[in-house]
């Protein structure tokens, strides 16, 4: 099905030392935001993933968040090639999500460029996830999907079962980046940020946290920053594409991070 389209809106930036991330989301290879996680809700944006990309860098963001969708959704990379030219043509840092189940994928994300590789579906398996990070620390992120209270798995269609205060804290005592935390039902709904959970985890994990889903104004920003310090970062997607988060809004945190 496809959505409806909508214009791209102003420049950005971020502050506080906390890391602003853009997402840029690919499905079919076009640029475009789901609605709490489903495919069958997607809104598509009138520009190639490319040209969103120079737009970021143009505002002066340095870290992006890319998620290959399809690859995510049907469990292998789908979007690899455009990624990784994706990564040739920015100087700042991309962090990659979707469809990475197995070590040669990480592997061929790293040696193209890509910095740091995100893993959800398999980070589930902490074996896996040890013997990973282990070979390349400091370069892999565990994203932790929530989905009604659960883990949200295999494109956010299926859930894992298990305790989840019990696997963060030792997810936590491996050489990982950080951990992204999305809440799905927030995720594309300009909803607000899940803070309660967000205090939770704090507590179950000394790793560096980066917040993601339902971000709509600048004063979601000033929240997180209040409430939790540390956070090290928030993925912005909605609120940045239909201009809920203003320029000179993003500017000020920029300028100071």
């Amino acid at each position: 099905m496809r959505g409806k389209e909508v214009s791209l809106l102003p420049k950005v930036s971020s502050k506080f030392s906390m890391l602003l991330i853009p997402a840029i989301d690919l499905l079919e290879g076009k640029v475009v935001r789901l609605f709490k996680g489903e495919f069958s809700q997607p809104t598509y944006y009138p520009f190639t993933p490319l040209e969103v990309l120079k737009r970021w860098e143009e505002w002066g963001f340095r870290r992006i968040h890319v998620v290959d969708l399809e690859g995510a959704k049907y469990g292998r990379a789908r979007h690899r090639d455009l990624i990784l030219q994706l990564k040739k043509n920015f100087k700042g840092e991309i962090e990659v999500g979707g469809g990475i189940r197995e070590e040669k994928d990480i592997e061929e994300y790293l040696s193209g460029g890509i910095d740091y590789v995100i893993l959800g579906t398999k980070a589930v398996e902490l074996g896996f996830l040890k013997k990973v990070s282990e070979k390349y620390p400091g370069r892999i992120i565990v994203s932790l999907d929530l989905k009604g209270g659960k883990l949200g798995i295999k494109g956010w269609k299926g859930e894992v079962r298990l305790e989840l205060d019990k696997w963060i804290k030792e997810a936590s005592l491996l050489p990982l980046e950080s951990f992204i935390f999305t809440d799905i039902s927030r995720d594309g709904t300009l909803e607000g940020v899940n803070i309660a959970f967000l205090e939770k985890l704090k507590k179950w994990s000394d790793l560096p946290l980066i917040l993601s889903g339902g971000v709509s104004t600048a004063k979601d920003l000033e929240i997180i920053h209040s409430l939790l310090p540390t956070v090290k970062g928030v993925i912005v997607g909605k609120a940045l594409y239909e201009g809920k988060i203003k320029r000179e809004e993003v500017e000020k945190w920029l300028s100071i991070s």
